[in-house]
């Protein structure tokens, strides 16, 4: 009787444990979906003010892209976004974020709006400038391992094209040259100005963090 007691708390516990599995499973994918079609909104409004390259447009290694014309009168009413880029065409305000630029993962077909300041709550929808800038030359850019996001970086490779497209009328082709799994501690790894671009997120257990170094093409 005893061990059949056991048995069943046991079962339960399993039971629990599994149930908990899943409401976590359903979280994580759900938190993944709504990243996805925040990154992909914001995107399309930033194509609605300018005119950038398609994922595999064929384009020179650094060139630039149109900024938007308006005619501005004093009865003109422009959204905030459009004033923001107007007044300062390094970033752009989109629901009252500042985004620097956009990020094409060419291998993986994965186009990113980038915010210019970092947040756990800004990083939940989409990628965030950790430090640096691609004026420097040593832009460090973090993001959540989302599918849609930073989750298939590791697949890249050493010569992969990876360009940032920024909203000083430029855009600029980076080559991977270097790919990482580090410990978590290892800020130095990742906080370096050694790399024109550079490329960060957990690993699915969270245990480690994968960098990706990149040059500029």
């Amino acid at each position: 009787m005893k061990r059949k007691k056991i048995g069943i708390a046991f079962m339960i516990i399993g039971g629990l444990m599994l149930l908990a599995a899943i409401i976590i499973a359903v979280y994580n994918i759900s938190l993944q979906k709504k990243a996805e079609k925040a990154s992909v909104e914001i995107v399309t409004e930033i194509r609605k003010m300018y005119n950038l390259p398609q994922m595999h447009e064929e384009i020179p290694q650094k060139s630039e892209v149109d900024m938007p014309d308006f005619e501005i009168t004093t009865n003109t009413e422009l959204p905030e976004a459009v004033i923001q880029t107007l007044e300062n065409k390094k970033t752009v305000s989109i629901d009252n974020c500042s985004y620097i630029g956009v990020l094409q993962i060419i291998p993986l077909e994965i186009e990113l709006p980038i915010t210019a300041e970092f947040s756990y709550k800004r990083l939940k929808q989409t990628p965030c400038r950790y430090s640096g800038s691609v004026e420097s030359g040593n832009l460090i850019i973090c993001a959540h391992n989302y599918s849609s996001h930073f989750g298939g970086i590791n697949k890249l490779v050493n010569g992969d094209i990876i360009r940032f497209i920024s909203f000083d009328n430029v855009v600029r082709s980076y080559t991977v040259e270097s790919i990482e799994v580090i410990e978590p501690t290892d800020i130095e790894a990742v906080n370096t100005d050694e790399y024109a671009l550079t490329l960060f997120t957990c690993t699915l257990s969270g245990e480690a963090r994968v960098v990706v170094k990149c040059v500029e093409a």
